[in-house]
């Protein structure tokens, strides 16, 4: 036999009862799928990590070899001979690569630092701000006319 044929106001809350399953499976899907979020919640859970990742990174990219640029030149304009390369002047002291390397690493961490202060100060409030609660009622919408 057939099954029986079940109400409308069943079948309706059914309905309903999966929808709002649908819904909140949808809504957990959108969380775990948001990665700004999600890398956000890392970085507030685990600064230090990612702070040492950073710096490491910023390391190695700059000690990535520099492209070299390559000018070719003629010994004579007039006569066409074989090319000779050019190479740009290396430096002569020793110390001058070293403070360069120990500045390239330090650089990024004072401006960050700096840049970090400066965007502290600005969102702060200012000492001598005045805060409406702190106003009587009376004082508020004052006009002259009154």
């Amino acid at each position: 036999m057939a099954d029986p044929v079940e109400d409308k106001n069943s079948l309706g809350e059914r309905l309903e009862k999966d929808r709002e399953k649908m819904a909140i499976q949808v809504s957990e899907l959108k969380e775990d799928y948001n990665v700004p979020h999600r890398w956000r919640v890392s970085v507030q859970k685990f600064p230090w990590p990612w702070i040492t990742g950073a710096v490491l990174t910023g390391f190695l990219l700059s000690h990535l070899p520099a492209r070299r640029k390559e000018v070719y030149l003629w010994s004579d304009p007039l006569q066409r001979g074989p090319l000779r390369e050019v190479h740009p002047p290396t430096s002569q002291k020793d110390g001058a690569g070293a403070k360069s390397k120990v500045w390239s690493f330090v650089k990024p961490v004072i401006s960050a630092f700096v840049e970090r202060e400066f965007y502290r100060r600005l969102r702060r409030p200012s000492k001598h701000a005045i805060d409406q609660r702190d106003i009587p009622a009376s004082f508020r919408k004052c006009s002259r006319d009154d």
